[in-house]
């Protein structure tokens, strides 16, 4: 059965439900389950999950540090490869990988290292070549 448990929480079932075929939909829907799950939260001492909430070090405006995109764009161009073939190789658009080199975008580690390996670089080597920079 879909619906409240017997601590009247709102199991991931019933909040699947929302999304699927038949199901409720729209801001309404996401209102309702997003109050659900936070008067769950509190009820089991889980705590806040709001933005603010957050330690600063996981702040999804953490701004970008600037050596690693030149690090990037340097390797790449060490390869003589585009910036075309390292997104492609890394799962990632033509697009990310400009903000990356550009520092406009702060990329996750998980980025970091599909671009090293697209880049066939070792974590050591990019990481070598954020260090020899000048810090901004």
């Amino acid at each position: 059965m879909l619906g409240p448990g017997t601590d009247g929480c709102v199991g991931a079932a019933a909040g699947a439900r929302l999304y699927s075929p038949g199901g409720l939909h729209g801001a309404g829907a996401i209102s309702r389950l997003y109050k659900t799950s936070t008067a769950c939260r509190q009820r089991h001492g889980l705590g806040d999950i709001s933005r603010e909430s957050l330690p600063q070090s996981m702040s999804p405006r953490e701004p970008a540090d600037p050596r690693l995109g030149r690090a990037i764009r340097e390797l790449r161009e060490a390869a003589r490869v585009t910036q075309e073939d390292v997104a492609y190789r890394a799962g990632i658009s033509t697009g990310s990988l400009s903000r990356i080199e550009c520092s406009v975008a702060n990329p996750s580690w998980t980025t970091i290292t599909r671009v090293a390996a697209a880049l066939d670089a070792s974590l050591r080597e990019l990481a070598d070549a954020v260090e020899r920079l000048p810090a901004c």
